[in-house]
This record gives structure tokens, C-alpha cells and sequence, in this order.
């Protein structure tokens, strides 16, 4: 994650005016090492069909993106049918470890109408923990 956060930093910087370009010849390393992330299906809050296919699209998008960056390792989703099937609410962060992942990011999903306007309305809750110590490092819904 820290290549990430150093990656937007410089991007910011950039944007602002403010970055300079390195002296010729000059290396610019992001980041220590390549964290190996675990992006596993998204856990869908309901069963109905708007919510499954809301949940394979996040998990789809999620993954293309960050793989597009090209600054993470993915753990190859053959190896996450070795372990349980993730519960959202509490990850066994054992299972993950086991198979090598160092950071775990999960998706819960519902599609439910909205109780004013009775469209469709789509819920994502985003974790991202650490996966020795199982800290979060980023919640959002």
C-alpha cells in the first residue's frame, strides 16, 4: 500500500506544479516490495439475482483496475479455493496468510430499492486489512 501512497503523492505533486524531474540517469523506486493481494469474490448481501451480478461486476472491476496500475501482486485465485470461503465480518486472516497473502481487500454488495424513489440502489462495503495482525487499514460503504 505504500506504493500506492507514494504513487498518488507524486501524482499530486505532479498536478500541482510542484515536481521537479529527477537528474538525468536517476532511478525512482516506489515502495520497499510488491504487497501480494488477495481480491476474493465479493460477499453478496442477498441472494437475488441484481445482487449476484452486482457483486461479480464489483469483484471483475476491482480486480482490472488494479492489476492495470501494475503496482500489486495478485495471489492467483486457484489457491483461494484451498481455504473456507471468506466471511466478511470476520476474515480468518490464518487461511489468508497460509496461502501467502500480505493484504486482503473484501467487497459486500446488496441491491435493494431505494424507500424514497423505489429505484434500485446499490450498497458496496470495501475492507482492506493487513493480513498478519489483521488490522484494517481501509473501510468504506
Amino acid at each position: 500500500m505504500a506504493a500506492l501512497g507514494c504513487g498518488l503523492a507524486l501524482g499530486l505533486l505532479a498536478a500541482s506544479g510542484r515536481a521537479q524531474a529527477p537528474p538525468e540517469g536517476a532511478t525512482i523506486v516506489i515502495g520497499g516490495g510488491t504487497q501480494r493481494f488477495a481480491v476474493p469474490e465479493c460477499v453478496p448481501k442477498g441472494r437475488d439475482e441484481a445482487t449476484l451480478k452486482a457483486c461479480r461486476t464489483i469483484t471483475d472491476v476491482l480486480r482490472n483496475d488494479l492489476r492495470f496500475e501494475g503496482l500489486f501482486q495478485f495471489m492467483p485465485e486457484s489457491l483461494f479455493s484451498a481455504i473456507p470461503p471468506l466471511n466478511f465480518d470476520t476474515p480468518s486472516f490464518e487461511d489468508w496468510r497460509g496461502i501467502g497473502t500480505q493484504i486482503l481487500v473484501t467487497n459486500r454488495v446488496e441491491v435493494a430499492p431505494d424507500p424514497q424513489t423505489k429505484k434500485a440502489q446499490i450498497t458496496l462495503e470495501t475492507k482492506v486489512y493487513f493480513a498478519e495482525g489483521g488490522k484494517t487499514m481501509l473501510a468504506k460503504r
